[in-house]
């Protein structure tokens, strides 16, 4: 299994793009190759946490539209969920806001806790958390613990743990400070397979980047070069596997970190927008462009 190198993470840390710092948080975005990663660093005692379930408690809705109306300032997608069906929204793991349980699992598991103004990483029983101020959502796995990577996740060979995807994981430096990772990873369609909802949702991405061009005044030429570069383009952001993932966060200084919710659920929102390419929403291996609606979500104000 490969592993960045020393000099891919010097980059990182000494070329890594300061967009905001301001107001309790510095956002970086590294770019090194074919990887694109966001990170929110967030600092001790400036800033408030809380879970939010779409909908008030029903079905998905966007990080946008959660972090909207709870007047987030940054917000990330949170806990794993089901797609489809009759438990469409609900979620798969361990999952309680503020004393209200969605789901629980009473085993030891990995745990993001959260009271308003604090948030740890534990591995425990959820039930011996319980209460009405407390919020927690499991995750799966555990990156850190005493600022090592977790010796189990050496040994597994599993694709979830190997293969390289888009990822959100949650980390706490030594100082106190939580550090948020999105990963991004470029999914390819093949273009024998395109719907109707994808011609559209091409189109629009087109002409957000060719002021003046639509559906009207596209023409064949641009349609075909635009959709080759989509279907078979090669360097796209590659993601991290879960090692990867682990390694990267120690090197930010985590001494913990969780894995949570990855693939085309890692959604990153920062005052008013997304920062990262979201792709999917039932399949994201179907590489469409949008923003897929959520289970849950972690808020910072």
């Amino acid at each position: 299994m490969r592993v960045f190198s020393g000099a891919f993470y010097f980059f990182l840390l000494i070329y890594g793009l300061c967009l905001s710092s301001t107001f309790g948080y510095v956002y970086q975005k590294y770019t090194e190759g074919s990887h694109i990663i966001h990170v929110v660093t967030l600092k001790k005692g400036e800033n408030t946490f809380d879970l939010v379930k779409a909908n008030d408690g029903k079905g998905r809705e966007t990080l946008s539209s959660m972090a909207a109306r709870t007047k987030a300032k940054v917000a990330v997608n949170a806990g794993f969920f089901e797609i489809g069906g009759k438990k469409d929204g609900e979620a798969s793991l361990t999952l309680v806001i503020k004393g209200k349980i969605y789901t629980i699992r009473q085993k030891k598991q990995p745990l993001l806790i959260l009271t308003e103004d604090t948030l740890s990483i534990i591995e425990g029983n959820p039930k011996d958390y319980l209460s009405q101020t407390v919020s927690m959502v499991a995750g799966i796995p555990l990156l850190l613990e005493h600022g090592e990577v977790v010796e189990a996740l050496k040994k597994q060979i599993s694709d979830f743990y190997t293969k390289p995807h888009a990822r959100t994981a949650v980390g706490i430096k030594s100082n106190g400070d939580v550090v948020i990772v999105v990963a991004e990873h470029g999914y390819l369609k093949d273009i024998t397979a395109m719907t109707m909802g994808d011609v559209q949702a091409f189109v629009d991405e087109f002409s957000k980047t060719h002021p003046g061009k639509n559906a009207k005044t596209l023409t064949l030429a641009e349609t075909k070069k635009f959709l080759k570069e989509e279907f078979t383009s090669k360097t796209g952001p590659k993601g991290l596997t879960l090692l990867e993932l682990a390694t990267f966060m120690q090197k930010l200084g985590c001494v913990t970190a969780l894995n949570l919710d990855g693939g085309g659920s890692s959604t990153l929102w920062i005052e008013g927008k997304v920062v990262n390419h979201t792709v999917g929403d039932c399949d994201e291996g179907e590489g469409t462009v949008m923003e897929r609606p959520l289970s849950d979500a972690l808020i910072i104000h």
